[in-house]
């Protein structure tokens, strides 16, 4: 059965991923867009339209991936530049956006 339901895209879901700790969701759309959502309330955090096509796929990276990432943004990674969950997503348009770093909720 349905636990719950969370509406905002305009056009079919692709694809929907949990946060490893499940406190966010991310979801991408035949809409060009890419959602984050809380689990505990439902809202949504932010909506990312960087895309120019249907977005296929998201990931999660793990934490333990944060100095990589760091590295192949440009971040040293002794300042902690980035910390937080990494959102990666692809799409038709040939591209794969991922500097998406998302605040993790905090109750």
């Amino acid at each position: 059965y349905c636990v719950k339901t969370f509406t905002g895209h305009s056009d079919w879901v692709r694809m929907v991923r949990v946060y490893e700790d499940g406190s966010l969701i991310a979801s991408c759309s035949n809409d060009q867009t890419v959602r984050v959502w809380y689990t505990a309330n439902k809202d949504c955090k932010v909506e990312l339209r960087d895309h120019d096509h249907v977005v296929e796929c998201i990931a999660w990276a793990p934490d333990s991936a944060a100095p990589a990432i760091n590295e192949a943004a440009g971040a040293d990674n002794k300042k902690g530049a980035h910390a937080g969950p990494f959102l990666a997503s692809g799409s038709r348009d040939k591209t794969i956006k991922g500097v998406y770093w998302v605040t993790k909720v905090t109750n």
